[in-house]
């Protein structure tokens, strides 16, 4: 979130739509081949403050890749 704010309402937005009548065999159709998971807002911390970074200084987009790499490292 934090600088994605309009990323969260999108997937509500899809949910909403999911849970509507409008199209239902074809989503029906689709639904039944697609796994998915999904996490509304993986940075509670920035979005309350508008940044990527989280209230530990993470900004976990990039940082993640970032302690893949150290991990591999080791």
């Amino acid at each position: 979130m934090g600088m994605n704010p309009t990323a969260t309402q999108a997937i509500f937005d899809i949910l909403n739509f999911l849970e509507s009548d409008d199209f239902m065999n074809r989503k029906r159709r689709h639904i039944k081949q697609c796994n998915a998971s999904i996490l509304p807002m993986l940075n509670p911390d920035g979005a309350e403050i508008f940044t990527r970074r989280n209230t530990l200084g993470i900004d976990i987009n990039r940082d993640a890749l970032i302690c893949n790499l150290l991990k591999e490292e080791h």
